[in-house]
């Protein structure tokens, strides 16, 4: 039963364009990985081990863009066993990677660092050079978090470094493997220290990227952080642009962060322009807000709930 649902994974979770073929099946995908997660570690069942870490190479990509945030740290972190168990190394980083991830987007940076030594660990045995970006790209992303944006540059150049002695034959396949994504993360770096235009510069040559590559998901991120650029050099109109494309794009392939992202942003945008639009803005505000919680990015909640109580306010007393 366990290998039925492997198959279906396998078959529906390469791509965006079938993830809704999973979605009826996504709690019996889940109890076969925890059954073979406690095969695996009551029996020693090298079989479970391997179905498992195949289960978690196929699921990560449709949890983490659904927003089946808490499944996918459940899953993962049964595949991390596996994977140590059976010395897949490869396997091992990229789980570590994802898990890393997800934490700093929750703002469990403490956590994320412990994922991504692990990732950097993992990726180390592997002996491969193109495994070398994960663990600095993740631990520049934690950086900027923490605002240590100095500590932060250095692990993007790093990053960087690595991608361009590896060639563009070889880094054009994901926009999260590859310049576009190094090139956007130097552009939230500008922003948050304050450059808006180089912030923008660098947002525009990451669309251009991911436009050439043709990677929907990287179109819409850069859209949600290029209307953040030009909302702060006091461009409404496109910004509202950005932000509406931003969450057509984002709706189309499911990204669920993205599209929280865009509606808050449209909503602060609205919130400066004509009145009689406040009860969209707030609408808009209300879903983010909703996304939000679901995916537990606590900054964000806060935000959210912050703009949505100052839309109530402003409704209220009209």
């Amino acid at each position: 039963m366990a290998r039925y649902f492997l198959d279906y994974a396998q078959s529906y979770g390469g791509s965006w364009r079938t993830y809704d073929e999973l979605q009826p099946e996504i709690g019996n995908i889940l109890a076969a990985a925890e059954w073979c997660y406690l095969a695996g570690e009551e029996d020693k069942e090298t079989e479970a081990w391997q179905v498992l870490n195949s289960m978690g190479e196929s699921m990560r990509d449709f949890l983490r863009v659904r927003g089946y945030w808490n499944e996918q740290l459940a899953l993962l972190q049964w595949c991390v066993r596996a994977s140590r168990d059976l010395q897949k190394w490869e396997s091992l980083g990229l789980h570590a990677s994802y898990l890393g991830w997800l934490y700093c987007r929750r703002g469990e940076l403490d956590t994320a660092k412990r994922w991504a030594n692990e990732c950097s660990y993992a990726m180390q045995q592997t002996g491969k050079r193109y495994n070398m970006t994960a663990a600095p790209h993740l631990l520049g992303i934690i950086a900027l978090r923490e605002e240590k944006y100095g500590e932060a540059e250095t692990f993007l150049l790093n990053t960087l470094d690595v991608l361009q002695k590896r060639g563009l034959a070889e880094v054009r396949e994901r926009f999260y493997d590859n310049f576009g994504a190094v090139q956007g993360d130097f552009g939230v770096l500008a922003y948050e220290t304050g450059d808006y235009r180089a912030a923008q510069q660098r947002f525009e040559e990451a669309l251009k990227y991911a436009e050439d590559i043709r990677d929907l998901e990287g179109i819409a991120v850069v859209h949600a952080h290029l209307a953040d650029a030009v909302y702060k050099l006091g461009d409404f109109t496109r910004a509202r642009q950005l932000c509406e494309e931003g969450i057509r794009r984002a709706q189309e392939i499911g990204l669920l962060t993205t599209v929280a992202r865009c509606k808050r942003g449209l909503a602060e945008i609205i919130e400066q322009g004509e009145e009689d639009e406040l009860v969209k803005a707030l609408s808009l505000a209300r879903e983010a807000l909703e996304i939000e919680t679901r995916l537990g990015r606590r900054k964000n909640i806060e935000q959210t709930q912050a703009l949505v109580e100052r839309l109530e306010e402003k409704l209220s007393t009209d």
